[in-house]
């Protein structure tokens, strides 16, 4: 499958969205109707999509209360870019390996106080 509807998917009170698309054999991820204010935990969520391409983040996808980053885009080895622009990464305890193995990657925006 390479992609899939997720416009109708509630998330608003999903705490832990950890390991949600990893493994995931997506090639193109539309999240920007997800409402991520109440998560914490976003470690592995991406983590091994090896044919994911592309990302788009909307507006709700608010990253403020996450912690854990863990691993986050970790092995998708043919994603072409990431704009993280928008992500609040100011109460994170854990951004191990946030970003690695991404072979394809060819730009990505990131956070203001995020350096990669």
């Amino acid at each position: 499958m390479a992609t899939i509807d997720l416009s109708n998917f509630d998330t608003s009170k999903m705490t832990d969205m950890s390991g949600m698309f990893e493994g995931s054999c997506f090639t193109s991820l539309d999240l920007s109707s997800f409402d991520t204010s109440q998560a914490q935990y976003m470690h592995f969520m991406f983590s091994g999509a090896s044919n994911l391409k592309n990302i788009k983040f909307g507006n709700k996808f608010n990253t403020s209360k996450i912690t854990n980053f863990r691993a986050m885009f970790q092995r998708c080895t043919f994603l072409e870019s990431l704009d993280l622009s928008q992500f609040d990464m100011s109460n994170a305890t854990n951004t191990t390996l946030f970003i690695t193995g991404n072979i394809s990657l060819d730009s990505i925006k990131t956070p203001n106080e995020y350096v990669i």
